[in-house]
Protein backbone atom coordinates (compact mmCIF):
# COMPACT_ATOMS: atom_id res chain seq x y z
CA UNK A 1 0.00 0.00 0.00
CA UNK A 2 1.13 3.27 -1.30
CA UNK A 3 0.86 6.58 0.82
CA UNK A 4 0.72 10.40 -0.32
CA UNK A 5 2.30 12.20 1.48
CA UNK A 6 1.84 16.20 1.54
CA UNK A 7 3.86 18.32 4.08
CA UNK A 8 3.25 22.26 3.93
CA UNK A 9 6.19 24.24 5.31
CA UNK A 10 3.42 27.32 6.45
CA UNK A 11 1.79 29.07 9.51
CA UNK A 12 -1.74 29.42 8.89
CA UNK A 13 -4.18 31.40 8.11
CA UNK A 14 -3.27 31.18 4.41
CA UNK A 15 -3.72 34.01 1.64
CA UNK A 16 -5.00 33.39 -1.89
CA UNK A 17 -1.90 34.22 -3.37
CA UNK A 18 -0.44 31.91 -1.18
CA UNK A 19 -2.99 29.04 -1.75
CA UNK A 20 -2.95 29.18 -5.48
CA UNK A 21 1.38 29.57 -5.31
CA UNK A 22 1.42 25.80 -4.24
CA UNK A 23 2.69 23.05 -6.43
CA UNK A 24 0.21 20.55 -7.78
CA UNK A 25 -0.39 17.61 -5.27
CA UNK A 26 -2.11 14.11 -6.01
CA UNK A 27 -4.39 15.19 -3.46
CA UNK A 28 -7.15 17.50 -3.87
CA UNK A 29 -6.34 20.50 -1.75
CA UNK A 30 -8.62 23.33 -0.79
CA UNK A 31 -8.72 26.83 0.98
CA UNK A 32 -11.32 27.21 3.71
CA UNK A 33 -11.57 29.60 5.46
CA UNK A 34 -7.51 30.57 5.60
CA UNK A 35 -7.31 26.50 6.53
CA UNK A 36 -5.74 24.47 3.89
CA UNK A 37 -7.94 21.49 3.45
CA UNK A 38 -6.59 18.01 2.09
CA UNK A 39 -8.45 15.21 0.91
CA UNK A 40 -7.83 12.49 -1.80
CA UNK A 41 -8.41 13.20 -4.74
CA UNK A 42 -11.70 11.49 -6.57
CA UNK A 43 -9.97 10.31 -9.75
CA UNK A 44 -11.43 6.64 -9.90
CA UNK A 45 -12.84 5.77 -13.56
CA UNK A 46 -16.15 5.82 -12.49
CA UNK A 47 -16.09 9.08 -10.66
CA UNK A 48 -14.42 10.71 -13.61
CA UNK A 49 -16.68 8.58 -16.55
CA UNK A 50 -20.01 10.47 -14.75
CA UNK A 51 -17.73 13.93 -14.29
CA UNK A 52 -17.05 13.93 -18.65
CA UNK A 53 -20.24 12.79 -19.28
CA UNK A 54 -22.09 15.48 -17.29
CA UNK A 55 -20.24 18.42 -18.02
CA UNK A 56 -20.78 16.98 -21.47
CA UNK A 57 -24.85 17.38 -21.04
CA UNK A 58 -24.34 20.84 -19.53
CA UNK A 59 -22.24 22.40 -22.22
CA UNK A 60 -24.42 20.97 -25.37
CA UNK A 61 -27.37 22.59 -23.21
CA UNK A 62 -25.62 25.75 -22.11
CA UNK A 63 -24.42 26.15 -25.97
CA UNK A 64 -26.08 29.57 -27.29
CA UNK A 65 -26.49 30.83 -23.53
CA UNK A 66 -24.40 33.04 -21.62
CA UNK A 67 -23.13 30.11 -19.41
CA UNK A 68 -20.49 27.57 -20.06
CA UNK A 69 -20.42 24.26 -17.75
CA UNK A 70 -16.70 23.46 -16.86
CA UNK A 71 -15.04 20.63 -14.64
CA UNK A 72 -12.53 21.18 -11.94
CA UNK A 73 -12.42 24.83 -11.47
CA UNK A 74 -11.12 27.35 -8.58
CA UNK A 75 -14.32 28.34 -7.22
CA UNK A 76 -13.80 31.48 -5.17
CA UNK A 77 -16.86 31.37 -2.32
CA UNK A 78 -14.91 34.21 -0.07
CA UNK A 79 -11.43 36.37 0.37
CA UNK A 80 -10.32 33.27 2.33
CA UNK A 81 -12.09 30.49 0.69
CA UNK A 82 -11.13 28.83 -2.60
CA UNK A 83 -12.92 25.11 -3.46
CA UNK A 84 -12.56 22.77 -6.40
CA UNK A 85 -15.90 21.76 -7.00
CA UNK A 86 -16.08 18.78 -9.83
CA UNK A 87 -18.24 21.03 -12.08
CA UNK A 88 -19.73 24.35 -12.33
CA UNK A 89 -21.82 26.45 -15.21
CA UNK A 90 -20.67 30.07 -14.90
CA UNK A 91 -21.26 32.72 -16.95
CA UNK A 92 -18.74 32.85 -20.00
CA UNK A 93 -17.33 36.84 -18.63
CA UNK A 94 -14.57 34.42 -16.29
CA UNK A 95 -13.76 31.99 -18.70
CA UNK A 96 -10.00 31.74 -19.07
CA UNK A 97 -9.49 32.98 -15.55
CA UNK A 98 -7.74 31.07 -12.96
CA UNK A 99 -10.22 31.30 -10.10
CA UNK A 100 -14.00 31.67 -11.00
CA UNK A 101 -16.03 33.87 -8.51
CA UNK A 102 -18.77 32.52 -6.73
CA UNK A 103 -20.81 35.95 -8.48
CA UNK A 104 -20.32 34.20 -12.08
CA UNK A 105 -21.17 30.97 -10.98
CA UNK A 106 -24.91 30.17 -11.28
CA UNK A 107 -24.92 26.43 -10.86
CA UNK A 108 -21.96 24.31 -8.67
CA UNK A 109 -21.90 20.51 -8.39
CA UNK A 110 -19.92 17.57 -6.73
CA UNK A 111 -19.71 14.23 -7.45
CA UNK A 112 -19.97 11.54 -4.20
CA UNK A 113 -17.56 8.84 -4.08
CA UNK A 114 -16.75 7.08 -1.04
CA UNK A 115 -13.99 9.09 0.50
CA UNK A 116 -16.12 12.44 -0.08
CA UNK A 117 -19.80 11.72 0.42
CA UNK A 118 -19.92 13.49 3.68
CA UNK A 119 -18.53 16.68 2.68
CA UNK A 120 -20.66 16.09 -0.56
CA UNK A 121 -23.63 15.92 1.45
CA UNK A 122 -22.64 18.31 3.89
CA UNK A 123 -20.46 20.56 4.32
CA UNK A 124 -19.54 22.46 1.14
CA UNK A 125 -23.00 22.83 0.46
CA UNK A 126 -22.82 25.42 3.31
CA UNK A 127 -20.08 26.63 1.75
CA UNK A 128 -22.01 27.39 -1.38
CA UNK A 129 -25.14 28.87 -0.33
CA UNK A 130 -23.09 30.73 2.59
CA UNK A 131 -21.66 32.51 -1.44
CA UNK A 132 -24.91 32.71 -2.71
CA UNK A 133 -24.86 30.66 -5.27
CA UNK A 134 -28.09 29.91 -6.74
CA UNK A 135 -27.91 26.11 -7.65
CA UNK A 136 -26.49 23.03 -5.92
CA UNK A 137 -26.68 19.83 -8.10
CA UNK A 138 -25.55 16.67 -6.19
CA UNK A 139 -24.93 13.40 -8.15
CA UNK A 140 -24.92 10.39 -5.83
CA UNK A 141 -22.66 7.53 -7.62
CA UNK A 142 -23.58 3.99 -5.96
CA UNK A 143 -20.53 2.08 -6.80
CA UNK A 144 -21.96 -1.18 -6.19
CA UNK A 145 -24.71 -0.81 -8.30
CA UNK A 146 -22.89 1.61 -11.07
CA UNK A 147 -25.17 3.95 -11.11
CA UNK A 148 -26.42 7.74 -10.11
CA UNK A 149 -28.91 9.61 -8.74
CA UNK A 150 -29.02 13.23 -8.98
CA UNK A 151 -30.48 16.41 -6.41
CA UNK A 152 -30.76 19.49 -7.39
CA UNK A 153 -31.35 22.09 -5.00
CA UNK A 154 -32.20 25.73 -5.12
CA UNK A 155 -30.92 28.42 -2.84
CA UNK A 156 -33.54 29.55 0.00
CA UNK A 157 -32.13 32.37 1.60
CA UNK A 158 -29.06 31.39 3.27
CA UNK A 159 -29.43 27.26 2.84
CA UNK A 160 -30.19 24.70 -0.04
CA UNK A 161 -33.47 22.83 -0.14
CA UNK A 162 -34.70 20.07 -2.70
CA UNK A 163 -36.10 21.29 -6.09
CA UNK A 164 -36.13 17.88 -7.97
CA UNK A 165 -34.65 14.52 -7.91
CA UNK A 166 -33.70 11.64 -10.38
CA UNK A 167 -32.83 8.16 -9.19
CA UNK A 168 -31.05 5.67 -11.34
CA UNK A 169 -33.16 5.24 -15.27
CA UNK A 170 -34.85 8.76 -14.31
CA UNK A 171 -33.86 12.66 -16.06
CA UNK A 172 -33.97 15.12 -13.70
CA UNK A 173 -35.00 18.44 -15.95
CA UNK A 174 -33.44 21.77 -15.62
CA UNK A 175 -35.37 25.10 -16.53
CA UNK A 176 -32.74 27.73 -15.18
CA UNK A 177 -29.67 28.47 -15.53
CA UNK A 178 -30.99 26.81 -19.11
CA UNK A 179 -32.98 24.22 -20.24
CA UNK A 180 -31.73 21.04 -20.07
CA UNK A 181 -32.56 17.55 -19.29
CA UNK A 182 -30.00 15.04 -17.68
CA UNK A 183 -30.50 11.47 -18.00
CA UNK A 184 -29.06 9.58 -14.87
CA UNK A 185 -28.58 6.14 -16.76
CA UNK A 186 -26.43 7.86 -19.49
CA UNK A 187 -23.90 9.19 -17.73
CA UNK A 188 -22.88 5.58 -17.09
CA UNK A 189 -22.16 4.05 -20.20
CA UNK A 190 -22.46 0.61 -20.00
Amino acid sequence: MTFNHVVFDHVPPWTEDEYLALDETTSLVELVRGALWVSPSPNDGFHQEVLGQLVGVLRTAAANTEFEAVGRVNARLAPDTITNPDFVVATKAGRGTLVVDAANIRLIGEITTPDSALIDRSFKPHLYAAAGIEWFLLVELDYATYSAALRLHRLATDHYVKHAAAKPGQSLKLDDPFSCEIDAAALVRT
